[in-house]
């Protein structure tokens, strides 16, 4: 079971004379780090570990990651309009093989990317008072790892072994109709 944090309905971030910018690069940086050992191509694809034969929501969901204690990003972000990951998410560094050769998308021949956790998963923190959240950078954060990769796993064994779920997957990595 996972824990209910209340949503952010305010967020105030304690004055560290940071940039937007800098703030966004600290909590974004892509430091190389390949965390859960799946493509981030992957990561935005798979279903929560809920079992149903129904689809279920993303993993990737802010909402549902906040449940892991990983704070929702701001609008105010920069690093990636279209699929916005929590602070302390990473993406974008091609993964290569142990050859050098780039891991391509097999349908679209466009090279997968790294998902991975930067510095600020584990040291952002938060509380919560009066509707208002207070954001603290370097402060010691609420992440759950240790549930988040239990999670990540049950996802990936329920997408391996149930093919409605494995064809709801590959129709979001690779596009609908491909042949599996």
């Amino acid at each position: 079971s996972l824990p209910d944090y209340p949503p952010i309905e305010k967020a105030v971030w304690l004055e560290q004379n940071w940039s937007v910018k800098n703030r966004d690069w600290f909590h974004h940086a892509n430091q190389g780090t390949l965390t859960f050992s799946i493509p981030y191509e992957w990561f935005v694809a798979l279903e929560q570990p809920v079992l149903s034969i129904f689809a279920v929501g993303l993993l990737s969901d802010s909402t549902y990651l906040d449940r892991y204690g990983f704070i929702p990003n701001s609008a105010e972000a920069e690093h990636d309009k279209a699929n916005v990951l929590p602070v302390g998410f990473a993406h974008g560094k091609p993964i290569l093989r142990e050859d050098g050769t780039p891991w391509l998308n097999p349908q679209t021949k466009q090279q997968m990317t790294s998902v991975g956790l930067t510095c600020a998963a584990c040291h952002t923190g938060r509380l919560t008072y009066n509707n208002t959240t207070v954001l603290i950078d370097g402060g010691p954060a609420l992440t759950d790892l240790g549930k988040l990769r239990q999670g990540l796993g049950i996802s990936v064994l329920f997408t391996r072994l149930l093919p409605f779920r494995f064809e709801r997957f590959a129709d979001r990595v690779l596009g609908p109709g491909v042949s599996t």
